[in-house]
C-alpha cells in the first residue's frame, strides 16, 4: 500500500475502495428492501399475468383445479404498447429541432440529428424503448440506462424495476439521493474491462454465495441468465456520495478526481456530496468511481401515481377485473369437467377388493351381482350458461379499467359495439388516456433520453457531436387517434365542393395521417393540383390584362361620347327649347283632330243605327206587304 493510500486507511479504519463500497452498498440494499417488500409480490403476479404462466398466487380458492389465466390483460398491455410505438416512431424522426433555431443553428442541427439517428439505429434504442414501454404497461413504470458501446456510440439499455433500485424519499430520479442498476454479468466480462482499464484492477470472485443474488430473482425467473459461479453481482450506482470516500484506488495512478491537498478523514463538518457513478463487484469490490455531470438513467410512469417513483400500469388497472374474469373462466372449466367426465358411485360390499373404477372405452368391471344394481353414474346437473356472459362482463370490466378497446367483446355483453357511434366513443376514450401516458413519455422519458444522448455523445465524439441543439420530441397521435380523425375529415370532405379552396387542405390532412407507400409522392401531387400551371397562369394573367385594356378603351370611348353629348346640349339648348314649344304646339293640334274624329266617329255611330232602324223599317214593311195576297186568295 502506498503512502497516501495508507495514511487514509489509517484515519477511516478501512481501505477507501472498501469503504466507499460499504457505504453504497448499505444506501442499495436498504432500498431494494422497501421496494421488494411493497411492490415484489404484485409485480410477480402481473408479470404472470401478461405471460399467460399460472401460479399458485393466481389461484382464487383452495379447490380450484384449472389453471386458465384470460388474455384480456395481455391484449390490454399489447395494445396499449402498440399504440405508444406507433404514436412515437410512427413518423419517422421521432425528435427535431426546435422552431426557435436560426438557420444556421439548424443547418449544424440537422448533421447532429442525423448522426444520433444513425446512431441509434445501429444500437438498436428504438428497441429498447419499446422494451421500457413494456415494463411501464406491465409493472407502471419504464425504465433505461445510458451507455457507450466499444465503437464509441450512446447506447440505452431497457431496465426491468426488479432490477433497479432507489432512494425511497425520492419521486423522480433528479431528486434522488441516488439510484442503482444491479444485474449479474458473466466472469469474463468483467476480467475483460479491468485489462482495458476500464474497471480497477483486484479479484472480484464470483456471486456463488451472495446473499442478495435473490434480489435478482424477481419475475417468477428460476434461474439466471448466468450459472452463480460464472458471474459477477455488478451494482452500478448513479448518484451523489461523499467527496471524501473519491480517491484512487490501491495500485492505481491517480485519476485526478482526489483534488491535491483534499481532506479524507472524518470531520464533524456536514459532508460535501459529489455527483459519481460507482461500480461495485459482487457488494464489495469497488470497480469503477468517476465524477459524472449527470444521472444516465431516465423513467417515466405509465399512469401517474402522485407522490411516488413507482407508476400504475395496465396490469395493475386491471388486476381486480381480471382476477374475477379467470375465477369464472376456472370454476366454468371445473363444473365442466365434474359434468362431462362420469363420476361413478359403488356398492362396496358387492365389489371386488381393489377394484379400479376409472372409466375408459371397453372396460370390464367384475362385480358380485348385477352390475346396474352395484355401480351407478354420479350426475350434477347442467353448467348454467349465465356463467359465460359473465365472464364478458368481466372482460368489459378489464377494458374498462384499462381503455383498451377491442371489438372482440360480443355485441350483446357490450351494446356500444353495436353502432360506429358506440364505437367511436370508446375510441375517443382510449386516446384521451393514450395521450395522459404519452405526455408523461414525452416530459420525463423521450426529452432527458434525447438530451442526455447529447451530452454524452458531445464527450464521446466532439467532432461528431459539435453542438448541444434545442430538440424536441415529435411523438404524435397513435394510430388508432389518426384512423379516428381520418374518419372525420374523411366526413368533412364529402360536403366540400371540390372547386373550393378548403377541399385540397382537407384532402392534404387526410393523407398525412396516411401510413401506407408513396406518401411523399401524393402530397406531391396534392400541391401540384393546389397550385396553378404556369403557362395557364400566365396566360390568365395576359387575358386579364387584355380584358382591362379593352375596359379602359370602352371607358375612355364612353366618356368622349358623354363630353360631345354635353357640349351639343350646350350649344342646341335654344333649339331645343324652340323645338319644344313646336312640339307643345303640334301636341295641342293633334289633341284637336282626335276630339273631332272622337266626334266623327259618334256621329258615324249614329248614322249606323238610323240605318239599321230604317233596314229594320223596310223589312217589316216587305213582310206585310207579302201577307196581303195570300189573304186575298183566301
Amino acid at each position: 500500500m502506498t503512502d497516501v493510500l495508507a495514511d487514509i486507511a489509517q484515519d477511516t479504519g478501512a481501505a477507501p475502495s472498501d469503504e466507499l463500497a460499504s457505504w453504497v452498498m448499505s444506501k442499495v440494499e436498504r432500498w431494494r428492501t422497501h421496494r421488494d417488500s411493497t411492490y415484489e409480490a404484485q409485480w410477480n403476479k402481473y408479470y404472470s399475468i401478461w405471460k399467460g404462466e399460472w401460479t399458485a398466487e393466481l389461484a382464487s380458492r383452495k379447490s380450484e383445479r384449472s389453471r386458465l389465466i384470460a388474455p384480456a390483460t395481455q391484449q390490454a398491455v399489447d395494445q396499449t404498447v402498440a399504440e405508444m410505438v406507433e404514436a412515437t416512431f410512427g413518423r419517422g424522426n421521432w425528435f427535431d429541432i426546435s422552431d426557435d433555431a436560426t438557420p444556421e443553428e439548424q443547418q449544424a442541427a440537422d448533421s447532429v440529428r442525423t448522426a444520433l439517428l444513425e446512431d441509434f439505429d445501429k444500437e438498436r434504442v428504438q428497441q429498447n424503448i419499446i422494451q421500457s414501454f413494456f415494463n411501464g404497461a406491465i409493472f407502471g413504470t419504464g425504465i433505461a440506462k445510458r451507455g457507450a458501446s466499444d465503437a464509441g456510440r450512446v447506447t440505452w439499455e431497457a431496465v426491468s424495476p426488479f432490477n433497479f433500485v432507489i432512494d425511497t424519499a425520492a419521486t423522480t430520479i433528479d431528486e434522488a439521493l441516488g439510484c442503482a442498476h444491479e444485474t449479474v454479468r458473466p466472469t469474463h466480462e468483467i476480467t475483460d474491462k479491468q485489462k482495458s482499464g476500464e474497471y480497477y484492477p483486484g479479484a472480484v470472485g464470483t456471486v456463488a454465495g451472495f446473499g442478495s443474488i435473490n434480489a435478482l430473482r424477481g419475475a417468477n425467473e428460476e434461474s439466471l441468465e448466468v450459472a452463480p459461479e460464472d458471474g459477477v453481482y455488478v451494482t452500478e450506482y448513479h448518484g451523489k456520495i461523499p467527496r471524501r470516500l473519491l480517491t484512487p484506488p490501491l495500485d492505481l495512478p491517480d485519476t485526478g478526481i482526489l483534488e491535491e491537498g483534499a481532506d479524507t478523514g472524518t470531520s464533524d463538518e456536514p459532508e460535501d456530496y459529489v455527483e459519481a457513478v460507482v461500480t461495485i463487484g459482487n457488494g464489495a469490490t469497488l470497480l469503477k468511481a468517476v465524477e459524472s455531470i449527470d444521472r444516465g438513467f431516465v423513467a417515466y410512469q405509465h399512469y401517474t401515481c402522485p407522490n411516488r417513483f413507482w407508476g400504475i400500469g395496465c396490469a395493475e388497472k386491471a388486476s381486480n377485473s381480471q382476477a374475477g374474469l379467470d375465477a369464472e373462466l376456472r370454476a366454468r372449466i371445473d363444473t365442466l369437467a365434474l359434468i362431462t367426465y362420469p363420476m361413478m358411485g359403488a356398492d362396496a360390499t358387492r365389489l371386488p377388493k381393489n377394484l379400479n373404477l376409472a372409466v375408459a372405452p371397453g372396460k370390464v368391471f367384475m362385480t358380485n351381482g348385477r352390475p346396474s344394481e352395484i355401480i351407478e353414474a354420479i350426475r350434477l346437473g347442467q353448467l348454467d350458461p349465465v356463467s359465460f356472459q359473465q365472464s364478458a362482463d368481466f372482460e368489459r370490466m378489464v377494458q374498462s379499467a384499462t381503455g383498451a378497446n377491442d371489438p372482440a367483446t360480443p355485441v350483446n355483453v357490450n351494446r356500444r359495439n353495436e353502432t360506429s357511434s358506440g364505437v367511436s366513443m370508446q375510441t375517443g376514450s382510449f386516446i384521451k388516456r393514450a395521450k395522459l401516458t404519452m405526455h408523461n413519455v414525452d416530459t420525463d422519458f423521450l426529452d432527458p433520453l434525447v438530451r442526455k444522448s447529447i451530452s454524452l455523445g458531445r464527450e464521446l465524439n466532439p467532432d461528431r457531436y459539435a453542438i448541444d441543439p434545442d430538440f424536441v420530441v415529435n411523438s404524435t397521435m397513435s394510430i388508432m387517434a389518426r384512423e379516428f380523425e381520418q374518419m372525420q375529415m374523411t366526413n368533412l370532405l364529402a360536403i366540400i365542393p371540390q372547386e373550393s379552396a378548403a377541399f385540397p387542405v382537407v384532402l392534404k390532412g387526410i393523407v398525412e395521417n396516411y401510413s401506407g407507400p408513396s406518401k411523399d409522392e401524393i402530397l406531391a401531387a396534392i400541391d401540384a393540383m393546389s397550385k396553378p400551371d404556369p403557362k395557364q397562369q400566365a396566360m390568365q394573367e395576359q387575358m386579364q390584362m387584355l380584358t382591362m385594356a379593352e375596359a379602359q378603351k370602352k371607358v375612355e370611348k364612353l366618356a368622349a361620347e358623354i363630353q360631345e353629348i354635353v357640349s351639343r346640349a350646350g350649344l342646341n339648348a335654344t333649339k331645343a327649347k324652340t323645338e319644344i314649344v313646336k312640339a307643345q304646339h303640334e301636341g295641342q293640334q293633334i289633341d284637336i283632330q282626335a276630339a273631332q274624329v272622337v266626334v266623327s266617329a259618334k256621329q258615324a255611330d249614329v248614322a249606323r243605327r238610323q240605318v239599321e232602324v230604317h233596314a229594320q223599317k223596310v223589312q217589316q214593311d216587305a213582310r206585310r206587304d207579302a201577307a196581303k195576297p195570300k189573304k186575298a186568295a183566301a
